[in-house]
């Protein structure tokens, strides 16, 4: 390969001409006439120059810009991050609730003391949820309420809500 003096952009290559028989043999003898009309058709090979593009060198302006670029995006990686770990815990932790408040509503339905539903509840949804029974003639309600955990931090305002209602056994 050579560089162009005129365009040190372009690399060139020689690469061989086919001979007349090769060119018959592939595309038909129609073809083979115009190579030999067209000055193929010596015996030996001849070479035709093919152009290929480099890449341009590097300049000053482009020094850094990786750094900007990663700059920018490193926050927005995080941010979403954050997102999806909120919207995790959120899931798992509403799946406490339900869970919690199903347990409290079965201990209450089957004859336990509130304070004893209550801690059930709270023993399967976890610490630092809040439970609330409520009795209405036969039928029974616990609902049990936790923070989010945001990063296994429970912060900010997000809460999950689970409740369950039961039949009071006979």
């Amino acid at each position: 390969m050579t560089v162009d003096a005129a365009r040190p952009d372009v690399m060139t290559r020689e690469r061989p001409r086919l001979r007349p028989a090769v060119i018959a043999r592939f595309v038909g003898a129609g073809a083979q006439q115009r190579a030999a009309t067209s000055g193929g058709a010596t015996s030996r090979a001849t070479s035709r120059t093919v152009a290929y593009r480099q890449a341009p060198p590097a300049t000053v302006r482009d020094a850094g810009s990786v750094t900007a670029e990663l700059a920018v995006g490193l926050p927005v990686v995080v941010a979403l991050l954050v997102v999806v770990l909120a919207v995790v815990g959120a899931g798992l932790t509403r799946a406490q609730c339900l869970d919690g408040a199903r347990a409290g509503a079965r201990a209450l339905a089957l004859g336990e003391s509130s304070s004893d539903a209550a801690a059930t509840a709270r023993r399967v949804a976890g610490d630092g949820s809040r439970v609330r029974t409520t009795r209405d003639g036969e039928w029974v309600t616990v609902v049990v309420e936790a923070s989010v955990p945001v990063g296994g931090l429970r912060l900010g305002p997000l809460e999950a809500r689970g409740s369950a209602t039961a039949r009071v056994e006979p």
